[in-house]
């Protein structure tokens, strides 16, 4: 998608800290920077809202590499937007994606594991 732009990166979870992305759940609300976690295909995915749209990063918590991607669904408008490939999220990395579409209601990050083949959500939304 021509809207999305690419804003990828990776790192050890104990420098991610070092960049403001801490690894707690927190309420979401309609404020630019909220953000939640949930526990997810073993480690932590999540979702904060930015100026530009959204952004989504995942912490793998598990002793293996995992091959991964990014989406995110919004409900108002019903639209579902992919970031441009999968990744390799090693063990103890948190890899994320911004989504640069702008302001939508009640988005939510989802992930697939291509090696489960199953899609992971949260129960959380960011308005």
């Amino acid at each position: 998608m021509s809207s999305v732009k690419r804003i990828v990166g990776t790192g050890i979870a104990a420098i991610s800290l070092v960049g403001g992305i801490l690894a707690t759940a927190v309420p979401a609300s309609a404020n630019v920077g909220d953000w939640f976690c949930d526990k997810n295909d073993g480690g932590q995915l999540c979702l904060m809202s930015v100026s530009a749209g959204y952004k989504i990063w995942y912490t793998n918590q598990t002793s293996q590499s995992k091959h991964l991607d990014f989406n995110i669904q919004c409900l108002y408008p019903a639209t579902r937007y992919g970031d441009e490939g999968s990744f390799t999220s090693n063990p103890g990395w948190t890899n994320y994606y911004t989504f640069q579409v702008g302001r939508k209601d009640g988005c939510s990050p989802l992930l697939y594991d291509y090696g489960t083949r199953h899609w992971y959500n949260t129960v959380n939304f960011v308005h």
